[in-house]
């Protein structure tokens, strides 16, 4: 399960993905059912998992691009009291939105707290030019 702040950056990230990714990547995050977050806290992994297998399942939505392995979108985070901003990547791995991995733990988000994407770098470019 995704803690408040992770959803908030993930869901603002999708947002600023261009149409022709938003939508493929939508569907991915809504095919997964397992976020594997890294013992330090600073990666997340998203997998769809089946009740009847051990392994992870295949995506139905792909993305098609130059790279095997590539940067969708990069962030700058600011959070409420903290002077330190927090860099956060959303990456796609053998055509599927897969991993976001932030520079150092994300803090725990209060009620009524927001989190501000202050910089936002899209990363997509290169990798998943428009059709």
């Amino acid at each position: 399960m995704l803690r408040k702040g992770e959803h908030q950056i993930i869901a603002s990230m999708v947002a600023e993905l261009p149409d022709h990714l938003r939508g493929a990547v939508e569907r991915q995050f809504d095919a997964c059912n397992l976020a594997q977050r890294a013992v330090d806290g600073r990666t997340l992994n998203f997998y769809k998992m089946s009740f009847f297998f051990t392994k992870p399942q295949q995506l139905q939505t792909v993305l098609y691009g130059k790279n095997e392995d590539a940067a969708l979108m990069r962030v700058s985070v600011s959070i409420p009291g903290d002077a330190e901003t927090i860099q956060v990547t959303l990456n796609a791995v053998a055509g599927k939105a897969f991993c976001v991995s932030f520079s150092r733990p994300l803090p725990e988000i209060r009620d009524g707290q927001s989190l501000k994407i202050t910089t936002v770098t899209h990363a997509w470019q290169s990798s998943f030019p428009a059709q």
